[in-house]
């Protein structure tokens, strides 16, 4: 399920249990004002109204556990963030094999063809990232494939604020 797909499943949710919230206190108010009337007995009143109010108290659960979920969630999200304004710095701070563990956590669909280590990049141009061990280090040409790849995540980002 998508993150457009997840959003609009907990909008619909969210709305739902406040409309079904909104109708069971419509009914509180119409049943108590029926009991004032007369139109009702004291005990029809009393056991509609215990059982109205749980429903109440159950629905209001359910709608703090969609916000709960919906903080997390965003909460989660900045935190990414702010790893990803870090990416730059984290790896040219690194050795070659953090560099490269860093890079599987940036790109996607990493694969190895002999000492050659692959990384198909999220984006359509350029899809491609290569780097070599040539002892203990990548060749320069490689070391600006991926500056040019954290680079182009981060204008991403930056464009989409």
């Amino acid at each position: 399920m998508s993150r457009a797909e997840q959003a609009k499943f907990h909008n619909e949710a969210v709305k739902n249990l406040h409309a079904r919230h909104e109708k069971i206190s419509s009914y509180l108010d119409q049943a108590y004002q029926d009991r004032v009337d007369g139109r009702i007995s004291i005990e029809l009143w009393e056991c509609k109204a215990a059982e109205w109010e749980k429903e109440r108290i159950e629905i209001a659960r359910q709608i703090e556990t969609h916000d709960h979920a919906a903080a997390t969630y965003f909460y989660e999200g900045i935190k990414i963030i702010e790893l990803a304004q870090l990416a730059y710095s984290l790896y040219v701070s690194q050795e070659p094999r953090e560099q490269r563990r860093l890079l599987d956590v940036v790109v996607s669909n990493c694969r190895q063809a002999g000492s050659h280590h692959v990384y198909k990049t999220p984006w359509p141009a350029d899809p491609r990232v290569n780097i070599q061990n040539d002892r203990g280090k990548a060749k320069v040409y490689q070391v600006r494939q991926v500056l040019r790849a954290i680079e182009k995540l981060e204008e991403s980002r930056d464009a989409s604020k």
